[in-house]
């Protein structure tokens, strides 16, 4: 799901660059675009706060020797003081992941919020 701010029917302000259409201001913001095997599986932003890709791997003694690895993009809303949460998912060897920085006025609803 996206959420989608159309020119047309209100003013957006969100941080970022802004932009005039006639007498309808728009936002941008920065964002983060995470993909996995090429797939786009999220783009997340946040006015005020700080969003993170995280990729991890590990491995730990008590267990056997097994390994676990996994990708997620989440971040905190400074303005509402929430956790959010985008994206998560466990990886296997010979997943490509990738983030790319953009500029945009389209971000993805959080599948998860949670107070600080």
């Amino acid at each position: 799901m996206s959420i989608a701010f159309p020119q047309s029917h209100f003013t957006l302000r969100v941080g970022g660059n802004s932009a005039t259409l006639g007498s309808i201001r728009t936002t941008t913001m920065i964002a983060l675009e995470l993909y996995v095997n090429d797939k786009k599986v999220a783009t997340a932003a946040v006015e005020h706060g700080v969003i993170s890709a995280i990729i991890n791997w590990m491995r730990l003694r008590h267990d056997g020797g097994s390994w676990h690895s996994g990708v997620s993009i989440a971040g905190l809303d400074d303005t509402t003081s929430e956790h959010l949460k985008w994206f998560r998912q466990d990886l296997v060897v010979g997943d490509e992941v990738r983030i790319k920085l953009v500029e945009t006025d389209q971000i993805d609803t959080p599948i998860e919020r949670e107070p600080k």
